[in-house]
């Protein structure tokens, strides 16, 4: 089978990085790569797929374009930055219905799913706790709300299978970015009984990424900043036995752009898709309407 063609739209961070992935993957070439003339791709009918890692700020506009002329795109998150943007590229899609696989990444992340298959041995679930946290990078089109909860949210939805039924939010904003934003976020994710509490931002002196599911009969942590152990599951009375447990050691944006690469070839949906991008830009701007007006208790 040929290989599959590839464009990149933005050569920062993201961008670097998928061109680094992609030299591990033998079934892609990414052939082409560009910050700002992109509907000059058009021109180049070998390729077979779009990624967009741009400012999120920027995504609408580069969505919309190709979406219109049925191009298969890989999305950084968040997929934009209202929800209202959202909903027209979901409609936009209905339309012309390409593959669309938006980059949450943590679907895709080893580690992260065989949390999920050890939760029934952990008892009655009780609660959710995660924290993303860094010194910067600090955004300039977006606030930390919009960078860093994609990650908890989707986290959140793929545990729990549904999206939460209401939410709560509060902020500390400051103005060291050189704007007043929300630099730091707490959020509160309601599903039915389960509370996820998040504490996310760019403020932080400690990098971290650790999710926490706790149950009647043990707690497993997800600590993505783990050199080799991401994984821990504490069990007993006292929650003092302490094992780690295995799982696969694949990359996770190489497993996510193997899933962009293998829905372009069987013209099927990814697990991240469009719908998937849309919800959680929803929760987001939820949680942003609870900032804005104190913590109040938004129902979705």
């Amino acid at each position: 089978m040929p290989r599959t063609i590839l464009a990149l739209i933005g050569h920062g961070q993201w961008g670097k990085n998928y061109l680094t992935t992609a030299q591990e993957i033998p079934e892609c070439h990414i052939k082409y790569v560009c910050s700002r003339d992109y509907k000059k791709l058009l021109r180049y009918k070998e390729i077979d797929g779009i990624i967009i890692a741009t400012p999120p700020s920027t995504h609408f506009d580069i969505a919309s374009f190709f979406l219109l002329h049925a191009m298969p795109l890989l999305i950084e998150k968040p997929l934009t930055t209202g929800y209202q943007d959202a909903l027209r590229l979901l409609r936009m899609h209905k339309e012309s219905a390409p593959v669309v696989l938006v980059g949450h990444i943590f679907f895709y992340n080893p580690a992260f799913l065989r949390l999920k298959t050890l939760v029934p041995h952990i008892g009655t679930l009780v609660s959710i706790d995660s924290e993303g946290t860094n010194f910067g990078p600090m955004r300039s089109d977006v606030s930390a709300l919009w960078d860093w909860a994609p990650h908890e949210i989707s986290m959140g939805m793929s545990l729990m299978g549904a999206s939460p039924s209401a939410v709560q939010g509060w902020s500390l904003r400051t103005k060291i970015s050189g704007r007043e934003t929300d630099d730091m976020v707490y959020m509160k994710l309601v599903f039915g009984k389960i509370s996820m509490f998040s504490k996310i931002g760019w403020l932080s002196p400690i990098k971290t990424r650790r999710f926490t599911v706790t149950g009647t009969h043990g707690a497993i942590i997800f600590d993505d900043m783990h050199p080799v152990r991401k994984l821990k599951q504490l069990s007993g009375a006292l929650r003092a036995v302490i094992s780690y447990p295995s799982y696969e050691k694949t990359a996770p944006l190489e497993n996510q752009l193997r899933e962009f690469i293998s829905c372009i070839r069987l013209k099927r949906k990814p697990r991240t898709d469009l719908a998937h991008g849309v919800e959680c830009v929803r929760v987001i701007d939820a949680v942003e309407r609870s900032i804005r007006q104190k913590g109040k208790y938004i129902s979705l």
